[in-house]
Formats: structure tokens, C-alpha cells, sequence
């Protein structure tokens, strides 16, 4: 149990920030570590991101860490003083926290999402893989996958000049699997050929929670289908899914993992071997 000394006080900022669970998430955390700490939900826009890092800089004795979720992930690695190598690869920032030479960040979607494939027992090895979306969340994931070794990967977006910028950023790693880039209007029979279809965009989230990124008509027995949305646990996509006896994965295993990692960079220690993950997932559950 951690003992401690002072009052930690973390947040989330984003645009929009309504549907996260994360208060829940770090309140369960505290209460199994024995941690003292705060965690608030703070709506930034994108017009008043670079205003909100200017006054954490002024006012930085009064918080501890921050979690960044859309729209900012990106535009927020610009606006740190230094991130590691791994979001810095990622372009994207979902975790930051003050020191004494500024404001740094670093990258635990990936981590998240990794952990959560090894939970659930999902492989995609060796698999074609469809990403929707091209954000932040989407280069998370595809780092992950980079790392696991999957045979072929689309990327698909609203916004085509975004995937092809995505495309050409993560060509830079090396990588040892074709890659290629798709508007959406070609995501239905895309998802025909995939062994692997993940949902890296908010189409499904609370509110909006009868939608689905993909048609019922296109997903398929053999897919694998993995939301990263938590709110609903279940969308409707990983519904379409079960309908047909495909295999699904929420994005709450993923929320966790990402989130025991936000709190081990603030705090500079490990405490994943403390934390009971079936109870915590019991918790955030009974809040929906």
C-alpha cells in the first residue's frame, strides 16, 4: 500500500470529456493503493489548448499529472517541453506530467491496447488488419501492431489527406507489413477481405450509442472486431458482431491498462502487482 504524503491531482482534458469514466477509474485505484488523490474532467478546446498549457506552466505547483484524450493528443506533443521516444514515434500524447525542467509526456494508449489483446486472449499475428480512424488513438493502436508483427494493414479515414499523413509517418518505422490508405466509402468491402477490424474512431460512444462504424452486412463469422470506445462496454459494432458468432474485444480492458500505466508514469514506481483488475473492472462496470 502506498502511503501518502501529500494530495496528488491528476485530470483529464479533452473535447468531449462527458462520457469518460476515467474519475471512476483513478477513485478505484485509490481506494485499493491506499493513494490520496483528486481527479477532475476538464472540457478544453482546441482553440484553447495552447492557453491551458500556458497556465499549467504558471500555476504548475497545483497539479501533478494530466490525461489528454481527443482532440489533442497530437497538437499536444508540440506544446511539451520534452516526450519519449515512444510518443514522440506515435506523434501522439495521452499523458504528461510536470518535473523540474518542464512539462513531459509519453504515450500509454499502446500499452493499453496490447495488454488489453493479451486479456482477452486475441491474437492478430500474421492477420490483415483494418484500422478505422487516423487520430490519435488509431496511431496508438498501429504502433501496437507494429510491434506484434501482423501481416497487412488499412488504414481508413473520413479525412484521406489525414490517413495518408499517418501512412507516411509510420512508414518511417520500418515497418515489415504493407500498408494502405483508404477513404471511407471503401471501408465495406475492405472489411469483407480483413481478418481484423478495429474501431479507433468515436462513432458508437455515449451518446450516440445505436451507431456502428461498420454495416451488420459486412462483418462475418471469422473477424476478429475490436472497439477501443468503453462507453457503451458493449457498442454496437461488438454487437453486430456477437450476432454473427465473431470474436470481440472491448475497449475497457484497454482504458484500464492505459490508465495503471498513466498513474505509474506520475508516480515513478510500479503498482500493476497491487491492483486487483477483476475488481476494478466490477467497479467501473456498476457505474454505467
Amino acid at each position: 500500500m502506498i502511503q501518502p504524503d501529500r494530495l496528488f491531482r491528476f485530470s483529464l482534458i479533452g473535447d468531449p470529456v462527458e462520457h469518460s469514466l476515467s474519475p471512476i477509474l483513478f477513485r478505484s485505484l485509490a481506494n485499493q493503493l491506499g493513494l490520496e488523490l483528486t481527479y477532475d474532467k476538464i472540457k478544453i478546446t482546441k482553440e484553447d489548448l495552447a492557453g491551458f498549457f500556458y497556465n499549467l506552466r504558471q500555476h504548475k505547483e497545483e497539479f501533478k499529472g494530466l490525461n489528454i484524450t481527443i482532440p489533442h493528443k497530437h497538437k499536444a506533443l508540440k506544446l511539451l517541453e520534452k516526450a519519449d521516444r515512444t510518443a514522440n514515434m506515435i506523434r501522439a500524447v495521452n499523458c504528461i506530467k510536470q518535473t523540474k525542467t518542464g512539462i513531459i509526456g509519453t504515450n500509454t494508449d499502446w500499452l493499453g491496447f496490447t495488454k488489453n489483446l493479451k486479456e482477452g486472449k486475441v491474437s492478430v499475428e500474421g492477420k490483415h488488419c483494418v484500422v478505422l480512424g487516423a487520430g490519435g488513438v488509431a496511431r496508438a493502436v498501429i504502433y501496437a501492431l507494429s510491434r506484434i508483427g501482423i501481416k497487412e494493414l488499412a488504414i481508413v479515414n473520413r479525412t484521406i489527406d489525414r490517413a495518408f499523413q499517418l501512412s507516411e509517418a509510420i512508414q518511417r518505422w520500418g515497418l515489415n507489413f504493407r500498408v494502405t490508405v483508404h477513404p471511407l466509402e471503401d471501408s465495406r468491402i475492405l472489411c469483407l477481405d480483413s481478418d481484423v477490424i478495429i474501431n479507433c474512431t468515436s462513432v458508437g460512444m455515449t451518446p450516440d450509442i445505436d451507431r456502428s462504424p461498420v454495416p451488420a452486412q459486412f462483418i462475418q463469422k471469422g473477424h476478429v472486431l475490436i472497439d477501443t470506445v468503453y462507453t457503451p462496454v458493449e457498442t454496437q459494432f461488438l454487437k453486430f458482431g456477437k450476432l454473427v458468432s465473431a470474436v470481440t474485444l472491448n475497449g475497457l480492458g484497454m482504458f484500464i491498462a492505459q490508465g495503471i500505466a498513466s498513474l505509474e508514469y506520475w508516480l515513478d514506481r510500479t503498482v500493476m502487482d497491487q491492483i486487483d483488475i477483476k475488481l476494478l473492472r466490477q467497479e467501473i462496470i456498476r457505474e454505467l
